[in-house]
This record gives C-alpha cells, structure tokens and sequence, in this order.
C-alpha cells in the first residue's frame, strides 16, 4: 500500500470515529431533553482494535411493546448509554404485535454481524409454550442467548381516587359493571385480561379491554375504572390522583395514600391452591448466531452501566428492582416463570387458545 492510501485510510478512520462520538453525543442529549439520559459529562469510549465491537457498524435494541411503556423507556435510556460507552450508533426499534412474538422475528431475521439486534424481553419468553397458540415459537425464543438481566417490575391493577387497604375496602368501591384496561399487547397482557374478567365476578362484571397501550391516561380520564399495568409504567402518574388496588406481584406496594395494597393471594382467598405471585422482568437477549466474544463483550458493557448511579436513580425514579441473575441462573429463572404462568392458566381456567384468538 503507498503512502497515500495509507493516508486515506488514516483520514477515513479518523472521520469514522469522529461520527461514531458525534451521533453518540446526540444520542446522550436528545435523551437528557427527555428526561432519559444519562452522564452527559461523560465521553464516549472508543474501543481497542481487539475487542469484539471493534468492527460493528451499530446496535439495535428491539422492544416488543410500544413506545410508551416502561420497557420502551428501558430501551431508550440503554440507547444512550450504551451509545456513550462504545462510540456506536445504537437504534430502539418498537415491534409490538403477535403478543411479542413479531419482535423475536424481527430480531432473528435483522440481526447482522456487524450490526447485532438485541431483544429486550421478559413476558414473550416466560409465557411461550405455556399458551397453545402458533404465535409462540418456543424455539425460535429459546435459541436467543442470555446477555444481561436489567430490572423487575410488580404489576398492579389501578384506579383514579380511590382508597383501598383491605378486600372489604375493595368490594365497596364501585366498581362493579365497569370497563377495565389492559396495559400491553404481549401474552402478559392477554392472560392478565382472562384472570381480570374472572378475579371481578365477586365484585361485579368487568369489560375488558385487551392490550390498550393508553389504559393510564384513560383511567385519568375516567373512561375506564381500572387497568391493569406494570407499577413502573404509572409510578410518576400517582401524585396525579392514581392509586394502586391490587397487587399481582410478590414486592411492597403502597397507594398514594401510603396504604398497602391487597395482594392477588387476599383477593382470591381460600380458593387459591398456593400462592401465585408474578413480576415482569426485562433482560437482553441475543439471536444464536451473534458469537460468544460478543455477547461477552457486551454484558459487560450492561453490567457497567447497570453499575453507575445514574442508572440506579433511573431505575429507582421509577419503582423498579433489580434483577441479579447470572447465565446459569437464566434458564431455570425462565423454567420457573413459564411454571407461574401454566398454574395461572389452570386455575383460572382459561381456554388459552380462545384467550389468543382475538
């Protein structure tokens, strides 16, 4: 090679990393302006020739649900950060639809060697196979590879202006004959409105609405009663008058009247065989083709990240917890949660197959 070619690729690399720290310096403000970002002081890190995300071109973090949601906000905050540590172009791509089944396709057939996309899930994983519908490919799930474990979440049913302590406190409200949202598209969302409508038959009958991605915003509003959501997701709406009802996970919830809230446990009383909790969950999952170097690589940067205080202040300022599992703890984590939700369907006698079909 002459020395001028030589120069020409000295001045392209150059430029290459000049843009790479440019879009992730607009990546870091744009999401500082919302509210997401995170240490703006902070450079970007341009990594050594021999580390494994040398050579990418970018990253893709794709998101199952819409851009509303907590795990979308999850999404936006890693896009910056993640963009910030490694110089890269990072991109959040929202593929709601096929209770999150049309986010692990996307994924699978997106994904590039040079460009990875990387699934950030939890509900699409733990309930495929549970259901008996052929939009759950638990092979297609189960072939994507552990990288990080970022936080957990206790769903809650919700109301506006109403205090609730106890299960006597939560029959007098009046919500009998009333309409109830579900927040999420995914197959939580779908068998939560299945356990909805018959939790409510001592209290009076629900109309359910399925996978309502504004179901917060309409309980303000008063048109719907009730919805059901992840507490992270409502968490800032609750010195807006929101009070948490019912506790479907295992973690403290108060109201905002600093009350706890009743627990599925109370609500279904004598007639539930155990206790059945859940949480959402949300970790980074990559296709089985992006290689172990990599998938390494990248952890560590999550884990650092997850390590900063900013992040623990994000993830605090909205009701989350952390959820510290290694590669080995994975899959019987996953084993577990698919356990919770196959108890929940035969309790509650839901027609799995009817409960998808819509």
């Amino acid at each position: 090679m002459d020395q001028a070619s030589k120069a020409d690729g000295h001045t392209h690399a150059a430029r290459l990393n000049r843009e790479r720290r440019n879009a992730a310096r607009d990546f870091v403000q744009k999401l500082a302006a919302l509210g997401l970002g995170c240490s703006l002081g902070a450079p970007a890190l341009t990594k050594g020739a021999n580390s494994p995300t040398h050579d990418l071109e970018g990253i893709e973090l794709v998101v199952p649900f819409g851009a509303n949601g907590i795990t979308s906000q999850v999404a936006r905050y890693f896009q910056a950060a993640l963009s910030n540590m490694t110089g890269l172009p990072v991109q959040v791509a929202h593929q709601h639809g096929y209770t999150g089944m049309k986010a692990v396709e996307y994924a699978e057939r997106h994904s590039r060697s040079k460009r990875p996309s990387l699934l950030i899930a939890g509900a699409v994983v733990c309930t495929a196979g549970v259901v008996a519908s052929p939009m759950h490919n638990v092979r297609a799930v189960d072939q994507f590879r552990y990288v990080a474990s970022l936080y957990r979440d206790d769903p809650v049913l919700i109301a506006r202006q109403e205090t609730v302590a106890t299960l006597d406190d939560l029959k007098r409200v009046s919500l009998a004959s009333r309409k109830c949202g579900i927040s999420g598209v995914g197959a939580a969302g779908h068998l939560f409105s299945e356990m909805i409508s018959r939790l409510a038959q001592p209290l009076g009958a629900y109309m359910v609405t399925q996978g309502d991605a504004n179901a917060i915003e309409r309980v303000l509003s008063g048109e719907l009663t009730t919805a059901m959501v992840d507490k992270g997701s409502c968490h800032r709406y609750l010195d807006r008058g929101l009070s948490f009802l019912v506790n479907i996970g295992d973690g403290p919830v108060m109201n905002h009247r600093n009350q706890a809230v009743v627990t599925l446990s109370q609500l279904l009383g004598h007639r539930l065989k155990g206790s059945f909790f859940y949480y959402s969950w949300d970790a980074v999952l990559a296709p089985s083709h992006v290689s172990k170097p990599l998938i390494e690589s990248l952890a560590l940067d999550f884990q650092k990240i997850m390590a900063m205080p900013e992040y623990r202040a994000f993830r605090g300022d909205r009701g989350l917890a952390a959820l510290n599992l290694s590669e080995r703890d994975f899959s019987p984590f996953v084993a577990q949660k698919r356990k919770v939700w196959e108890q929940a369907v035969e309790f509650f006698n839901i027609n799995a197959e009817e409960a998808f079909a819509g």
